[in-house]
Protein backbone atom coordinates (compact mmCIF):
# COMPACT_ATOMS: atom_id res chain seq x y z
CA UNK A 1 0.00 0.00 0.00
CA UNK A 2 1.24 3.43 -1.01
CA UNK A 3 1.68 6.10 1.65
CA UNK A 4 1.09 9.79 1.02
CA UNK A 5 4.69 10.06 1.63
CA UNK A 6 6.01 8.34 -1.35
CA UNK A 7 3.53 10.10 -3.20
CA UNK A 8 5.13 12.40 -6.03
CA UNK A 9 5.82 15.84 -5.32
CA UNK A 10 6.03 19.17 -7.27
CA UNK A 11 8.26 21.82 -5.54
CA UNK A 12 6.98 25.48 -5.32
CA UNK A 13 8.97 28.43 -4.27
CA UNK A 14 8.77 30.01 -0.65
CA UNK A 15 8.64 26.77 1.09
CA UNK A 16 5.53 25.23 -0.09
CA UNK A 17 5.16 21.89 -2.06
CA UNK A 18 1.77 20.45 -3.48
CA UNK A 19 1.81 17.22 -2.09
CA UNK A 20 -0.78 13.91 -4.08
CA UNK A 21 -3.30 12.68 -1.72
CA UNK A 22 -6.02 10.16 -1.86
CA UNK A 23 -8.59 13.86 -2.05
CA UNK A 24 -6.69 15.42 -4.26
CA UNK A 25 -4.17 17.90 -4.11
CA UNK A 26 -2.79 19.39 -0.74
CA UNK A 27 -0.31 22.11 -0.23
CA UNK A 28 2.70 21.14 2.61
CA UNK A 29 4.44 24.49 4.10
CA UNK A 30 7.73 22.98 5.46
CA UNK A 31 10.58 25.64 5.84
CA UNK A 32 12.95 27.56 8.55
CA UNK A 33 11.75 30.92 9.83
CA UNK A 34 14.98 32.42 11.95
CA UNK A 35 16.12 28.80 12.47
CA UNK A 36 12.38 27.51 13.22
CA UNK A 37 11.13 25.21 11.41
CA UNK A 38 7.71 25.75 10.42
CA UNK A 39 5.24 23.11 9.03
CA UNK A 40 1.42 22.65 8.16
CA UNK A 41 -0.31 21.13 5.61
CA UNK A 42 -3.31 23.08 3.57
CA UNK A 43 -5.99 22.11 1.15
CA UNK A 44 -5.61 25.28 -0.73
CA UNK A 45 -2.26 27.36 -2.21
CA UNK A 46 -3.97 30.67 -1.30
CA UNK A 47 -4.01 29.80 2.57
CA UNK A 48 -0.47 28.22 2.74
CA UNK A 49 1.01 31.56 1.18
CA UNK A 50 -1.07 33.72 4.03
CA UNK A 51 -0.16 31.29 6.93
CA UNK A 52 3.31 31.63 5.91
CA UNK A 53 3.23 35.41 5.61
CA UNK A 54 2.12 35.59 8.73
CA UNK A 55 4.74 33.32 10.07
CA UNK A 56 7.24 35.21 8.79
CA UNK A 57 5.73 38.53 9.66
CA UNK A 58 5.57 37.49 13.30
CA UNK A 59 9.01 36.70 13.21
CA UNK A 60 10.57 39.97 11.59
CA UNK A 61 8.54 41.76 14.02
CA UNK A 62 10.00 39.94 16.79
CA UNK A 63 13.85 40.48 15.68
CA UNK A 64 13.17 44.12 14.46
CA UNK A 65 11.13 45.18 17.70
CA UNK A 66 8.28 46.56 16.22
CA UNK A 67 6.06 48.57 17.80
CA UNK A 68 2.02 48.59 18.00
CA UNK A 69 1.91 52.15 16.67
CA UNK A 70 4.48 52.12 13.84
CA UNK A 71 2.37 48.49 12.73
CA UNK A 72 -0.86 50.01 12.30
CA UNK A 73 0.40 52.47 9.87
CA UNK A 74 -2.19 52.74 7.24
CA UNK A 75 -1.58 52.36 3.54
CA UNK A 76 -3.47 55.78 2.75
CA UNK A 77 -1.10 57.81 5.11
CA UNK A 78 2.22 56.14 3.96
CA UNK A 79 1.15 57.39 0.68
CA UNK A 80 0.36 60.44 1.66
CA UNK A 81 3.84 60.69 3.16
CA UNK A 82 5.65 59.08 0.07
CA UNK A 83 3.38 62.08 -2.17
CA UNK A 84 4.73 64.76 -0.19
CA UNK A 85 8.37 63.67 0.36
CA UNK A 86 9.87 60.85 -1.84
CA UNK A 87 7.78 61.94 -5.11
CA UNK A 88 8.89 65.10 -5.68
CA UNK A 89 12.04 64.28 -5.94
CA UNK A 90 12.31 62.16 -9.06
CA UNK A 91 14.17 62.82 -11.94
CA UNK A 92 11.54 63.65 -14.75
CA UNK A 93 7.74 64.94 -14.97
CA UNK A 94 7.01 61.29 -16.62
CA UNK A 95 7.90 59.70 -13.41
CA UNK A 96 6.55 61.85 -11.25
CA UNK A 97 3.08 61.33 -13.10
CA UNK A 98 3.65 57.76 -12.91
CA UNK A 99 4.63 57.61 -9.35
CA UNK A 100 0.65 59.79 -8.99
CA UNK A 101 -0.99 56.84 -10.82
CA UNK A 102 0.51 54.16 -9.10
CA UNK A 103 -0.12 55.59 -5.47
CA UNK A 104 -3.94 55.95 -6.66
CA UNK A 105 -4.08 52.75 -8.01
CA UNK A 106 -3.05 51.09 -4.03
CA UNK A 107 -5.46 53.36 -2.50
CA UNK A 108 -7.92 52.54 -5.27
CA UNK A 109 -7.92 48.72 -4.60
CA UNK A 110 -7.02 48.16 -0.99
CA UNK A 111 -7.71 51.24 0.55
CA UNK A 112 -6.71 53.96 2.36
CA UNK A 113 -7.50 52.55 5.50
CA UNK A 114 -5.38 49.21 4.90
CA UNK A 115 -3.11 48.27 7.51
CA UNK A 116 0.35 48.39 5.21
CA UNK A 117 1.73 45.21 7.75
CA UNK A 118 -1.90 43.15 6.55
CA UNK A 119 -1.12 43.29 2.95
CA UNK A 120 1.36 39.90 1.56
CA UNK A 121 2.65 38.40 -1.22
CA UNK A 122 -1.27 36.44 -2.53
CA UNK A 123 -2.36 40.29 -2.13
CA UNK A 124 -0.25 41.91 -4.18
CA UNK A 125 -0.68 39.53 -6.92
CA UNK A 126 -4.32 39.54 -7.13
CA UNK A 127 -3.58 43.43 -7.02
CA UNK A 128 -1.16 43.14 -10.04
CA UNK A 129 -4.11 41.03 -12.05
CA UNK A 130 -6.65 44.05 -11.29
CA UNK A 131 -4.28 46.41 -12.26
CA UNK A 132 -4.04 44.94 -15.92
CA UNK A 133 -8.01 44.81 -16.61
CA UNK A 134 -9.40 47.09 -19.18
CA UNK A 135 -11.02 50.53 -17.70
CA UNK A 136 -13.05 52.91 -18.94
CA UNK A 137 -12.12 56.69 -19.08
CA UNK A 138 -13.52 60.09 -20.31
CA UNK A 139 -11.51 61.72 -22.90
CA UNK A 140 -12.91 65.63 -23.06
CA UNK A 141 -12.79 67.48 -26.09
CA UNK A 142 -12.42 71.14 -26.81
CA UNK A 143 -13.99 72.67 -30.14
CA UNK A 144 -12.05 75.65 -31.52
CA UNK A 145 -15.30 77.31 -32.86
CA UNK A 146 -18.46 76.75 -30.91
CA UNK A 147 -21.85 77.14 -32.54
CA UNK A 148 -23.49 79.87 -30.46
CA UNK A 149 -25.62 78.18 -27.60
CA UNK A 150 -23.38 75.29 -28.29
CA UNK A 151 -21.14 73.51 -25.26
CA UNK A 152 -17.71 74.03 -25.84
CA UNK A 153 -16.78 70.81 -25.00
CA UNK A 154 -17.87 66.88 -25.29
CA UNK A 155 -16.87 64.09 -23.21
CA UNK A 156 -15.74 60.80 -24.96
CA UNK A 157 -15.70 57.36 -23.13
CA UNK A 158 -13.51 54.90 -23.80
CA UNK A 159 -11.74 51.48 -23.05
CA UNK A 160 -7.94 50.87 -22.33
CA UNK A 161 -5.70 48.50 -21.01
CA UNK A 162 -2.29 48.31 -19.15
CA UNK A 163 0.06 46.05 -20.79
CA UNK A 164 2.39 43.82 -18.50
CA UNK A 165 5.74 46.70 -19.46
CA UNK A 166 3.19 49.36 -18.11
CA UNK A 167 2.56 46.70 -15.14
CA UNK A 168 6.32 46.45 -14.45
CA UNK A 169 7.05 49.94 -14.83
CA UNK A 170 4.03 50.76 -11.89
CA UNK A 171 5.44 48.13 -9.97
CA UNK A 172 9.20 50.14 -9.24
CA UNK A 173 6.77 52.72 -7.56
CA UNK A 174 4.65 50.06 -5.66
CA UNK A 175 7.74 48.17 -4.91
CA UNK A 176 9.70 51.14 -3.80
CA UNK A 177 6.73 52.39 -1.56
CA UNK A 178 7.05 49.51 0.62
CA UNK A 179 11.04 49.18 0.70
CA UNK A 180 10.47 52.97 2.20
CA UNK A 181 8.20 51.38 4.97
CA UNK A 182 10.35 49.32 5.61
CA UNK A 183 13.37 51.12 5.91
CA UNK A 184 10.89 53.49 8.36
CA UNK A 185 10.47 50.07 9.81
CA UNK A 186 6.10 50.44 9.39
CA UNK A 187 6.45 46.99 8.02
CA UNK A 188 8.40 43.98 9.34
CA UNK A 189 9.27 42.67 5.23
CA UNK A 190 8.49 44.25 1.64
CA UNK A 191 6.52 41.58 0.66
CA UNK A 192 7.18 42.60 -3.49
CA UNK A 193 10.52 40.60 -2.82
CA UNK A 194 8.36 37.72 -3.51
CA UNK A 195 6.11 38.61 -6.20
CA UNK A 196 7.20 38.34 -9.74
CA UNK A 197 7.27 40.77 -12.83
CA UNK A 198 4.82 39.81 -15.03
CA UNK A 199 6.38 38.07 -18.59
CA UNK A 200 7.11 40.25 -21.27
CA UNK A 201 7.41 39.31 -25.14
CA UNK A 202 10.73 41.13 -26.45
CA UNK A 203 10.60 42.54 -29.86
CA UNK A 204 12.97 43.52 -32.59
CA UNK A 205 13.08 46.87 -33.01
CA UNK A 206 11.41 48.62 -35.72
CA UNK A 207 13.09 50.60 -38.06
CA UNK A 208 11.96 51.75 -41.46
CA UNK A 209 13.63 51.45 -45.04
CA UNK A 210 15.01 54.06 -47.24
CA UNK A 211 12.11 54.17 -49.40
CA UNK A 212 9.70 54.41 -46.55
CA UNK A 213 12.01 57.09 -44.67
CA UNK A 214 11.77 59.20 -48.21
CA UNK A 215 8.01 58.38 -48.53
CA UNK A 216 7.60 59.71 -44.66
CA UNK A 217 9.58 62.80 -45.51
CA UNK A 218 7.69 63.63 -48.55
CA UNK A 219 4.07 62.90 -46.48
CA UNK A 220 5.91 65.87 -44.07
CA UNK A 221 6.35 68.26 -46.15
CA UNK A 222 2.47 67.93 -47.49
CA UNK A 223 1.46 68.01 -44.15
CA UNK A 224 3.03 70.80 -43.36
CA UNK A 225 1.78 72.82 -46.30
CA UNK A 226 -1.76 71.91 -44.91
CA UNK A 227 -1.11 73.93 -41.62
CA UNK A 228 -0.52 77.47 -43.60
CA UNK A 229 -3.71 77.79 -44.83
CA UNK A 230 -5.86 80.81 -44.80
CA UNK A 231 -8.57 79.39 -41.92
CA UNK A 232 -5.70 78.19 -39.74
CA UNK A 233 -3.07 81.54 -39.99
CA UNK A 234 -4.50 83.33 -37.30
CA UNK A 235 -3.37 80.22 -35.36
CA UNK A 236 -0.27 79.62 -36.74
CA UNK A 237 0.66 83.03 -37.95
CA UNK A 238 4.61 81.93 -37.75
CA UNK A 239 4.30 78.39 -38.42
CA UNK A 240 7.59 77.36 -41.01
CA UNK A 241 5.84 74.43 -43.39
CA UNK A 242 9.43 72.36 -43.45
CA UNK A 243 9.22 72.21 -39.64
CA UNK A 244 7.93 69.18 -39.21
CA UNK A 245 9.88 67.69 -42.12
CA UNK A 246 13.13 68.85 -40.95
CA UNK A 247 12.65 67.37 -37.36
CA UNK A 248 12.18 63.36 -38.91
CA UNK A 249 15.34 64.35 -41.39
CA UNK A 250 17.43 65.50 -37.88
CA UNK A 251 16.06 62.28 -36.15
CA UNK A 252 17.01 60.11 -39.15
CA UNK A 253 20.52 61.56 -40.27
CA UNK A 254 21.34 62.25 -37.20
CA UNK A 255 20.44 59.45 -34.54
CA UNK A 256 19.45 62.01 -31.38
CA UNK A 257 16.89 61.39 -28.65
CA UNK A 258 13.54 63.67 -29.40
CA UNK A 259 14.79 65.71 -25.69
CA UNK A 260 18.35 65.79 -27.32
CA UNK A 261 16.63 67.44 -30.42
CA UNK A 262 14.80 69.79 -28.86
CA UNK A 263 17.71 71.15 -26.88
CA UNK A 264 19.71 71.46 -29.88
CA UNK A 265 20.65 75.38 -30.31
CA UNK A 266 21.95 77.05 -32.75
CA UNK A 267 25.37 77.15 -30.74
CA UNK A 268 25.72 73.85 -30.88
CA UNK A 269 26.45 73.09 -34.50
CA UNK A 270 29.34 74.51 -36.73
CA UNK A 271 27.95 73.95 -40.30
CA UNK A 272 31.15 75.19 -41.71
CA UNK A 273 32.82 72.27 -39.90
CA UNK A 274 29.41 69.99 -40.44
CA UNK A 275 30.13 68.77 -36.43
CA UNK A 276 27.04 69.38 -33.68
CA UNK A 277 27.89 69.04 -30.20
CA UNK A 278 24.55 66.59 -28.28
CA UNK A 279 24.20 67.35 -24.83
CA UNK A 280 22.86 63.92 -23.31
CA UNK A 281 19.42 64.53 -21.17
CA UNK A 282 20.07 64.25 -17.27
CA UNK A 283 18.45 61.28 -16.45
CA UNK A 284 19.29 60.36 -12.39
CA UNK A 285 20.46 63.39 -9.99
CA UNK A 286 23.34 61.98 -9.51
CA UNK A 287 24.70 61.37 -13.11
CA UNK A 288 26.23 64.51 -15.30
CA UNK A 289 25.04 64.79 -18.30
CA UNK A 290 27.36 64.05 -21.36
CA UNK A 291 28.17 65.72 -24.34
CA UNK A 292 29.05 63.95 -27.26
CA UNK A 293 30.24 65.62 -31.22
CA UNK A 294 28.69 63.70 -33.95
CA UNK A 295 29.38 64.54 -38.01
CA UNK A 296 26.46 65.90 -39.41
CA UNK A 297 25.45 64.47 -43.30
CA UNK A 298 25.63 66.92 -45.99
CA UNK A 299 21.96 66.80 -46.22
CA UNK A 300 21.29 67.84 -42.68
CA UNK A 301 23.95 70.79 -43.09
CA UNK A 302 22.15 72.32 -46.08
CA UNK A 303 18.57 71.57 -44.37
CA UNK A 304 20.07 73.57 -41.43
CA UNK A 305 21.77 76.60 -43.84
CA UNK A 306 18.10 76.85 -45.15
CA UNK A 307 16.22 76.36 -41.97
CA UNK A 308 19.06 79.48 -41.03
CA UNK A 309 17.94 82.07 -43.94
CA UNK A 310 14.00 81.39 -43.64
CA UNK A 311 13.81 81.76 -39.54
CA UNK A 312 16.45 84.50 -39.13
CA UNK A 313 18.08 86.33 -42.53
CA UNK A 314 20.19 89.12 -41.05
CA UNK A 315 20.60 87.26 -37.54
CA UNK A 316 24.20 86.14 -37.65
CA UNK A 317 25.19 90.01 -37.84
CA UNK A 318 23.40 90.63 -34.80
CA UNK A 319 25.17 90.42 -31.41
CA UNK A 320 25.53 89.99 -27.59
CA UNK A 321 27.36 92.52 -25.37
CA UNK A 322 29.87 89.62 -24.87
CA UNK A 323 30.73 88.80 -29.23
CA UNK A 324 28.81 86.21 -29.53
CA UNK A 325 26.05 86.06 -32.11
CA UNK A 326 21.99 85.97 -30.80
CA UNK A 327 21.25 83.28 -32.96
CA UNK A 328 23.61 80.97 -31.30
CA UNK A 329 21.25 81.13 -28.04
CA UNK A 330 18.04 80.32 -30.16
CA UNK A 331 16.81 76.72 -30.13
CA UNK A 332 16.81 75.22 -33.50
CA UNK A 333 14.00 73.32 -33.16
CA UNK A 334 10.99 74.38 -30.51
CA UNK A 335 9.52 72.00 -28.73
CA UNK A 336 6.08 70.46 -30.48
CA UNK A 337 3.85 68.63 -28.42
CA UNK A 338 1.89 66.76 -30.78
CA UNK A 339 5.11 65.39 -32.86
CA UNK A 340 3.95 61.78 -32.26
CA UNK A 341 0.57 62.76 -33.77
CA UNK A 342 2.03 64.57 -36.73
CA UNK A 343 4.56 61.93 -37.16
CA UNK A 344 1.89 58.98 -36.93
CA UNK A 345 -0.30 60.64 -39.64
CA UNK A 346 2.43 61.16 -42.03
CA UNK A 347 3.28 57.16 -41.77
CA UNK A 348 -0.77 57.05 -42.67
CA UNK A 349 -0.48 59.38 -45.66
CA UNK A 350 2.76 57.59 -46.89
CA UNK A 351 1.06 53.93 -46.30
CA UNK A 352 3.78 53.10 -44.12
CA UNK A 353 3.52 50.49 -41.35
CA UNK A 354 2.76 52.03 -37.97
CA UNK A 355 6.12 53.47 -36.30
CA UNK A 356 7.01 55.27 -33.53
CA UNK A 357 9.28 58.46 -33.30
CA UNK A 358 11.72 56.89 -31.38
CA UNK A 359 11.71 54.02 -34.56
CA UNK A 360 13.44 56.86 -36.27
CA UNK A 361 16.44 56.68 -34.48
CA UNK A 362 16.28 52.65 -34.62
CA UNK A 363 16.32 53.12 -38.40
CA UNK A 364 19.63 55.15 -38.03
CA UNK A 365 22.00 52.55 -35.79
CA UNK A 366 20.41 49.92 -38.32
CA UNK A 367 21.90 51.68 -41.28
CA UNK A 368 24.77 52.08 -39.59
CA UNK A 369 25.56 48.76 -38.30
CA UNK A 370 24.98 47.18 -41.47
CA UNK A 371 28.59 48.56 -42.85
CA UNK A 372 30.11 49.50 -39.43
CA UNK A 373 31.39 48.63 -35.88
CA UNK A 374 28.87 48.58 -33.37
CA UNK A 375 31.29 50.25 -31.32
CA UNK A 376 31.03 53.17 -34.07
CA UNK A 377 27.09 52.93 -33.61
CA UNK A 378 27.37 53.19 -29.65
CA UNK A 379 29.36 56.14 -30.53
CA UNK A 380 26.93 57.68 -32.73
CA UNK A 381 23.99 56.98 -30.58
CA UNK A 382 25.22 58.31 -27.35
CA UNK A 383 24.93 54.82 -25.71
CA UNK A 384 27.43 54.56 -22.87
CA UNK A 385 28.61 50.85 -24.05
CA UNK A 386 28.27 48.62 -26.75
CA UNK A 387 25.37 46.37 -25.18
CA UNK A 388 23.00 48.92 -26.37
CA UNK A 389 24.14 48.49 -30.02
CA UNK A 390 23.49 45.34 -30.22
CA UNK A 391 20.11 45.38 -30.63
CA UNK A 392 21.03 46.15 -34.00
CA UNK A 393 23.95 43.41 -34.59
CA UNK A 394 21.22 41.03 -36.44
CA UNK A 395 21.31 43.29 -39.57
CA UNK A 396 25.29 42.95 -40.06
CA UNK A 397 24.44 39.84 -41.03
CA UNK A 398 24.87 40.22 -44.97
CA UNK A 399 28.53 42.10 -43.99
CA UNK A 400 29.63 38.93 -41.98
CA UNK A 401 28.51 36.67 -44.87
CA UNK A 402 30.25 38.88 -47.14
CA UNK A 403 33.18 38.22 -45.27
CA UNK A 404 32.85 34.68 -44.77
CA UNK A 405 32.59 34.15 -48.60
CA UNK A 406 35.84 36.27 -48.89
CA UNK A 407 37.55 33.56 -47.20
CA UNK A 408 39.96 31.37 -49.00
CA UNK A 409 39.04 27.58 -49.28
CA UNK A 410 41.41 25.58 -47.12
CA UNK A 411 41.60 22.10 -46.78
CA UNK A 412 39.03 21.20 -49.60
CA UNK A 413 39.24 19.57 -52.76
CA UNK A 414 37.38 21.04 -55.62
CA UNK A 415 35.42 17.48 -55.96
CA UNK A 416 34.23 17.86 -52.03
CA UNK A 417 33.13 21.42 -52.87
Amino acid sequence: MTTESHQPRERRAGGIRRVATSRGYAYDVDTRIRGRRAHRRFPTRKAAEQWLTAQRRRAHEREAGLSRELRETTLGAFCGHYRDTIAPGRKCKSSRERDALALDLLEEHFGAGRPMHSIGESDLRAFQAWAGKPYEFTLRRTKSDPKPGENGTSDDTRERQRGPSTINRLRHTWAHVFTEAERARHIAENPWRRVEPLPVESSEPRFLTVAEAGAVLRAAEEYGTKWTTKDRARHHAGYDQLNLRDMILWLLLAGTRRGEMFAMRWGDVDLGAGVARVRTLKLQASKRPRVREIPLHPDLVAMLHARRARRHANAGTVRNLDGSPVLDGELIFPPVSNLRRMFQKCCKRAKVPPARIHDLRHTTGTLLAASHSLSTVAAMLGHSSTRMAERYSHTALQTLREAVDSLPRLGASEEAI
